[in-house]
């Protein structure tokens, strides 16, 4: 009789810890948000979007799930509730700060974000049609220009976030 004996090692790799913030946890009908997720390498959306940051406009409150993948191929899934709301109030839901400008609107593809109360933590969100994020900078003046020729004709979103406050959500056409 033989005996052999042998030894396995299994090496079990972890699961990212994905997580997801919102940048306006109640919106009205109309408005956008800008999500963000973080704890991964590599993020799917249920709105099929990849991306760490997507921009979204549900009409409804919605849960949206991101799947995370880690650099070793390991997932995990984490899901958001995006509270909105019928609001009543009057006044363009898109203009926040009416001392934001931006212009020329329509255009070329370069245009100007004018800010006279800046802040150092205010950053400029820039989607296209589907919200796939294009740019995201910290802006650095009250005056900064931005480009987006080598973008194709279209619309274009805009936000404007400063210490985590929504200060403009509006959209340019790019003609």
């Amino acid at each position: 009789m033989c005996i052999n004996t042998s030894t396995v090692s299994v090496m079990v790799n972890p699961a990212p810890n994905v997580s997801v913030t919102t940048s306006n946890s109640l919106i009205c009908v109309g408005q956008s948000v800008i999500l963000t997720s973080s704890g991964a390498n590599v993020y799917l959306w249920s709105t099929s979007a990849i991306g760490s940051i997507i921009m979204v406009s549900p009409t409804v409150t919605t849960v949206y799930n991101v799947t995370g993948t880690n650099a070793n191929g390991c997932t995990a899934t984490f899901s958001i509730t995006q509270n909105v709301s019928i609001c009543t109030e009057f006044g363009d839901p898109n203009k926040l700060n009416p001392q934001i400008s931006i212009y020329p609107n329509p255009n070329n593809g370069l245009f100007a974000i004018s800010l006279p109360q800046f802040s150092e933590n205010t950053s400029v969100h820039i989607f296209n049609s589907l919200g796939q994020l294009l740019i995201h900078e910290k802006l650095n003046s009250e005056f900064s220009t931005f480009n987006l020729q080598n973008y194709s004709n279209g619309i274009y979103f805009i936000k404007v976030v400063a210490d985590n406050v929504l200060l403009l959500n509006s959209r340019i056409i790019k003609e």
